[in-house]
């Protein structure tokens, strides 16, 4: 198969059943913190029992609900608490090092053999689920979504389980997540469960885009097991059994387009609404964790000098807040935030000096001593100031956002431009015989069916600019402008031509969200009111629709052309 060529050499299949059979040999050596070591029978199985180094910032900066599994609509919260359901005799069928090399994970344990089956064993106990690591705080993500157009609510993490953030030595941080590890409160009528064919499907595929250039999620291991689920694969009402199989999969973030719609309110043409209906403080908390920990450079963007934020940490103190300014006084936790900036000096520093005030009568401590505050003004003026305040931006936080919006904007573009120029389709299924096939497509591929269909909705875009919830997917083998991979998809409206409108279409949701968010009119942003041009919250709109015009279309057209150029060897050559 094509999609071979673009797979990680060292990509191991244990499972007898799978027939991939790389010719490498599987290494007896990580580098671990940095330092190549290598593990005896006992330190291999201290080092899984150990687990990945985790620091679960999401959940210490997030609003999470603590209530557990039951299916339920959960209100106010970026996350739940839940437990993995555990799988009988679990066993591993797939690895990828480069993957469990992020994770820094010890690899030799892919391979299970007589001197470390203890190790291997436990290894796939914790990455089935069945065993949870310390330090890990296994979550299910609240998110909402539109789906072919219209919004439909609370979605959610129905099958997948956040097991935490893993920093490793290189201060990267990766979330891993277990998809297929159980019911959670997002499941709705699903067993939160995932088969061998449709985890397969994603694992290699997941893979195959990570080494075409493409930004993807990843995947580090996939586990099958003996704990049978019923699934109608071909929807004739003819059920069978098939394997629950576990895929661990990891990527920065797998927060979403549709992670800030859940305070959206109700939708005037489905009725449906987010969880957290008009409550707009939610979706700031998120914007802010999303920008201060994946868009640095956002604060940037601004051109005014601001502090920045190293760490948050919470507590089990617990503080009265009057949150809205209605009296209504709530308990909320006690959190700290380390800071840095280049100084911390303020315009009071300069006030040290100031004499006896008529009014109130204090005085600063160093009264009537104008050098002080000379020689701090000379300090202050050589070192931070060499153009003398030829640069000042009011605090916008208006702008932060905006600054924030066209990086998501540019990063979205970037990506379905990079997905059409390897003919990829995120989310047509016919029937043919007794298997399905994507037409078109270079794979062949088994029936999908899950007990969901995924396609390309706010739900299933990264807020990163990343590839992921790999669904029904397929890839073009000749050109069709047409081309669907997606059977639910009757209409087109996700078809090869129609991504890049598709993906422009769902920042224009995220940008409703923002301005929300901001206190602004969301419906200003689709339906401007030209009376209303000169109002803050319609000048807010055009803002944010100024951005997506300019920014969307130039990034896709920018890269697309460059892509392919390079497919034909005219990568310098300039054109209209």
């Amino acid at each position: 198969m094509f999609l071979f060529h673009f797979l990680p050499a060292k990509l191991t299949a244990i499972h007898p059943t799978i027939i991939l059979r790389p010719s490498h040999l599987i290494n007896s050596h990580l580098i671990v913190r940095g330092i190549w070591r290598s593990y005896g029978v006992m330190s291999l199985l201290a080092a899984v029992r150990k687990g990945p180094n985790f620091d679960n910032l999401a959940l210490r900066a997030l609003p999470v609900n603590v209530e557990g599994n039951q299916v339920r609509i959960v209100p106010d919260a970026c996350f739940v608490r839940v437990r993995p359901t555990q799988v009988q005799l679990p066993r591993l069928v797939l690895a990828s090092h480069e993957a469990l090399e992020l994770l820094e994970l010890p690899t030799e344990l892919i391979k299970r053999d007589s001197q470390c089956a203890d190790a291997h064993d436990e290894f796939v106990q914790y990455l089935s689920g069945n065993k949870i690591w310390s330090g890990s705080e296994p979550s299910a993500h609240c998110y909402c979504g539109h789906q072919f157009g219209s919004f439909v609510g609370q979605l959610g993490d129905g099958a997948v389980i956040y097991l935490g953030e893993v920093v490793n030595s290189k201060d990267e941080r990766w979330e891993l997540q277990l998809k297929g590890a159980g019911p959670t409160p997002f499941s709705r009528s699903a067993d939160g469960r995932k088969v061998l064919r449709s985890s397969l499907r994603e694992f290699l595929c997941s893979e195959a885009m990570h080494h075409l250039g493409i930004p993807t999620t990843r995947a580090a291991t996939l586990v099958t097991s003996d704990t049978w689920v019923q699934r109608d694969v071909f929807y004739t009402g003819q059920i069978i059994l098939e394997r629950a199989s576990v895929t661990s999969r990891l990527a920065p973030s797998f927060i979403r387009f549709g992670s800030f719609e859940i305070s959206k309110p109700k939708d005037p043409i489905t009725g449906r609404q987010g969880p957290s209906a008009d409550n707009p403080v939610i979706v700031q908390t998120l914007s802010n964790y999303v920008i201060s920990t994946f868009y640095p450079e956002a604060m940037h963007h601004l051109g005014i000098p601001t502090t920045r934020a190293a760490t948050l940490v919470t507590s089990d103190t617990w503080v009265q807040r009057d949150v809205f300014y209605t009296g209504q006084i709530i308990l909320e936790r006690a959190s700290v935030t380390s800071r840095l900036a280049p100084s911390f000096i303020r315009f009071g520093s300069f006030e040290i000096s100031k004499p006896k005030d008529p009014i109130t009568g204090r005085q600063g401590p160093s009264a009537d001593n104008p050098v002080i505050v000379q020689t701090l003004s000379n300090y202050v003026i050589s070192t931070f100031y060499p153009e003398i305040w030829s640069k000042r931006v009011p605090n916008d936080f208006a702008s932060l956002y905006l600054n924030f919006f066209e990086e998501v904007v540019r990063r979205t573009a970037t990506l379905v431009a990079l997905w059409q120029a390897v003919g990829f389709c995120h989310g047509l299924i016919v029937y043919a015989g007794d298997f399905i096939f994507a037409p078109n497509s270079f794979f062949l591929f088994y029936p999908l069916n899950d007990g969901v269909c995924s396609v390309l909705n706010t739900d299933n875009m990264s807020i990163l600019g990343l590839t992921m919830d790999y669904g029904p997917f397929g890839f073009m083998d000749r050109f069709m402008w047409d081309h669907v991979c997606n059977a639910s998809d009757t209409d087109g409206r996700y078809s090869y031509a129609q991504q890049p409108s598709v993906c422009a279409w769902n920042c224009a949701r995220l940008a409703e969200c923002l301005i929300r968010a901001l206190g602004g009119d969301a419906d200003q942003f689709c339906a401007p009111d030209q009376s209303n041009a000169d109002n803050e919250t319609g000048r807010l709109a055009a803002r944010f629709r100024t951005v997506l015009d300019r920014s969307f279309m130039p990034t896709f057209q920018e890269v697309y052309l460059r892509q392919m150029r390079r497919k034909v060897c005219y990568e310098c050559l300039i054109w209209d």
